[in-house]
């Protein structure tokens, strides 16, 4: 399958979407101040600009209208913007309308026609802005200069910022000009304001948290395609690919596993392909044997054919039966250890038929509790029992009784069957259940078996959920452990089955 978007891509996406997301929570915010940057003018910086002011107005006031230009510049210069002030000064009224009806006079003002005529001096004097008989309020004063305050441009630049200034000369009423204060782009405004910290922060932070996740995503997508690479070529067959991972999170957990996965699909490949190599050559022989018995009564078609010729090739004929039969058994069971249908099994009953069936009952002795249950298949540790049966009365002979013991051990009833055969070397006790495996390497008729027996009985076992053991009996013999989980009889449960 191929990948439409990457995940790399995705994490950039991400990102943009979430950076996304907080400029439009930032714009509804700023709709209560207006569109644009006039969303910074907020009332820290409205109190900065006015201070700014009150020192231009205060320098501007101590010196001649002529001088002007160079105080501004020389502020200009220390603020990093081009200072401006006009020649004419505010309408007196206009001091006492409220701040956000000036600002916006002072943004429409071309629309709403020329300004009132201004008011006497002495009028102006008998009217300060503290009301009538009172001095001017310094604090109402600065409150209104803030709301004069107005910020025009484009979305990078440049930019005008209105500020009111009052300038008071000897002997005369304090008059209010508008200084306009020039910046060429968004960071010189942002200085000016003296709000760059709170744009160059967020910005460097996002851009150290990119860093710091960059590595950390592009581990995962490493790994990520490392582990796809690796379980195409698997898919396609090359089943020693192994990923090289040495992460320890879950991703290294997910690479081992498809290593595990891929080293048991190749064993079982391995062993499927042994297997069925086995199988070919189980069945070529016996029939290799009837073709030239064929042979040889179609070269004399009038000879009455001699009885050993007769008898080898039924004893061929029923040796494909026998190993065709065990072949059935051995696939059921590989069946039935997929589906593990389980259940409460009296062991010593079980044991008691496949005994009976292989009409072994005065050969083996059977110890145990009579009560005792187990968790397995019926069908399959009956097989089992009868194999192992099987097996000790072809190679024990005439040696002894053949023992079976069954008995709780903790949550687990074990059952023993054991034999006084010869054994097995030990160098072969590791292979004892695998298929067509035989301790007796020739494969004659005379063998007597195909490997397929204790191959059987680990694969009933196993249906059963349960673990079989193979080893040699102290003093002499043979035995194999079953282990099954224990279950309690149903009687014991008022009459229902135990789960």
């Amino acid at each position: 399958m191929k990948v439409a978007t990457p995940l790399h891509l995705k994490f950039w996406l991400w990102l943009a979407l979430n950076l996304l997301l907080l400029a439009a929570l930032l714009l509804v915010v700023a709709v209560r101040d207006g569109p644009g940057w006039r969303m910074l003018l907020t009332e820290p910086v409205r109190e900065r600009l006015v201070s700014i002011g009150s020192d231009i107005g205060r320098a501007l006031s101590a010196m001649p209208d002529d001088e002007w230009q160079t105080t501004l510049a020389q502020f200009g210069a220390l603020y990093g913007v081009t200072f401006e002030i006009s020649r004419a000064s505010r309408d007196g009224p206009a001091l006492r309308k409220s701040g956000r009806e000036q600002a916006r006079g002072a943004q429409d003002g071309a629309e709403k026609g020329p300004p009132p005529p201004r008011p006497p001096d002495d009028v102006r004097r008998a009217e300060p802005d503290g009301g009538p008989g009172k001095g001017p309020s310094p604090r109402m004063d600065k409150r209104m200069r803030a709301d004069l305050i107005a910020l025009r441009g484009g979305f990078v630049g440049p930019f005008e910022l209105t500020i009111p200034v009052s300038i008071e000369k000897t002997g005369r009423p304090p008059m209010l000009y508008d200084l306009s204060a020039s910046m060429d782009d968004l960071f010189g405004l942002l200085g000016f304001l003296g709000v760059q910290n709170w744009v160059l922060y967020p910005l460097l932070a996002l851009g150290v948290s990119a860093l710091l996740w960059l590595p950390f995503i592009w581990g995962i997508v490493r790994t990520v395609t490392r582990i796809t690479q690796a379980t195409e070529r698997i898919a396609g067959g090359e089943l020693e690919t192994r990923i090289v991972a040495t992460r320890r999170d879950e991703l290294g957990q997910l690479a081992d596993s498809v290593n595990r996965m891929a080293s048991r699909l190749g064993g079982h490949l391995a062993a499927q392909k042994q297997f069925l190599a086995d199988v070919a050559h189980e069945i070529a022989s016996p029939l290799a044997r009837l073709r030239v018995a064929l042979g040889l009564l179609g070269a004399a078609p009038q000879r009455t054919p001699p009885e050993q010729t007769l008898q080898d090739m039924n004893d061929d004929l029923q040796q494909m039966a026998d190993m065709l039969n065990d072949l059935l058994l051995f696939s059921r069971a590989d069946l039935a250890m997929q589906e593990r249908a389980v259940g409460s099994v009296p062991v010593l009953a079980v044991a008691a038929a496949a005994i009976e069936r292989e009409g072994a009952i005065e050969r083996v002795v059977v110890r145990g509790e009579p009560e005792l249950h187990a968790r397995a298949d019926p069908a399959m540790l009956s097989r089992a029992l009868a194999n192992l049966v099987r097996n000790s009365l072809r190679y024990a002979g005439d040696r002894g009784p053949i023992d079976l013991n069954a008995h709780r051990q903790g949550d687990w009833v074990v059952i023993e069957v054991r034999d006084r055969g010869p054994g097995v070397p030990e160098s072969v006790l590791g292979r004892l259940g695998e298929p067509f495996f035989r301790v007796e390497p020739s494969r004659t008729r005379d063998s007597g078996c195909f490997g397929l027996g204790l191959a059987i009985v680990k694969r009933c076992v196993e249906a059963c959920e349960g673990s079989v053991v193979f080893r040699n009996r102290d003093g002499g013999g043979f035995e194999a452990e079953i282990r099954l989980r224990g279950d309690v009889p149903p009687h014991t449960l008022g009459g229902r089955p135990a789960r």
